[in-house]
Formats: structure tokens, sequence, C-alpha cells
């Protein structure tokens, strides 16, 4: 399977006039980035709010605030669903939540996949994080 980039990541190539990204997936770094930049924009979408993929996204932070701590089992579920779904470069994903003492305002996650990369499989792990406004964070 080649590296594939993201449409608005090809429509702004084109506008600047740039050539097409190789698909050798050679720049893992740069793969790393799209990767994260896609999840920020997925995690980021308040479901409900993108009419033709009603199940994209994720809840407002207010429903999360009002089921917290029920509400981050939930989460989890959702963040992993949301990357199945919307990142298909990504497999066997495994989404676990991260308690970090003295943070009751941000809920930290650490995902752990598989980039799949002209058929081989190489480890990907990040940590993503939602703060109570419903602000998400990807760190490599």
């Amino acid at each position: 399977m080649h590296h594939t980039t993201t449409l608005l990541e090809r429509l702004t190539r084109a506008e600047l006039g740039e050539r097409s990204a190789r698909s050798s997936g050679n720049d893992q770094a740069e793969l790393r980035q799209s990767i994260l930049a896609n999840l920020n924009d997925v995690l980021s979408t308040r479901r409900g709010s993108a009419p033709a993929q009603m199940d994209l996204g994720t809840p407002a932070a207010n429903e999360m605030r009002q089921n917290y701590p029920a509400s981050v089992a939930e989460l989890q579920r959702t963040i992993a669903d949301c990357i199945r779904r919307y990142e298909p470069r990504l497999r066997d994903i495994e989404v676990s939540h991260v308690d970090v003492e003295g943070e009751q305002l941000v809920v930290h996650f650490q995902v752990n996949a598989q980039l799949v990369i002209n058929g081989q499989k190489r480890a990907l792990s990040f940590e993503t994080r939602v703060d109570h406004l419903g602000k998400w964070q990807m760190q490599a």
C-alpha cells in the first residue's frame, strides 16, 4: 500500500503549484505529521456537524463533562472508531486512557497503531488529549 495524502493536502499542494508528494513512504516524519493533522481535524469536529457524515467527530465538551468519568470509556471508543473510519493509513488501533495526576480539566489518551507503508506495518504511537472546552491536541 502506498502512502496516501489527504484530499486537503493534495488540494493545498495544487494551489501552491507544488508537485504531488511522492508515494514512496520514505518521509516518515511528513507522513506522521499528515496523520496527526488529519486526526486532529477529525477529532476536533463535533459529532453531528457534518451532514454528509453524521458519525464524524466526537461529542461536544459539555456532553463529556456531564457524564465524567463514565464518558472517558465512551470517548476512548469514539477515538478508536474515528481513527478506523477516517484514517485508512492506520491499522490495529488501540486507545487507552492515561491518568495524569493534577490534570482534572484535561483527559489524556495513548494511541498505538500500525502504519501500513508499501504493505509493511510499522508501529506508530502518539498521545491525544482533550480539555474541558473540547479542544483536541495531538502529540507525537
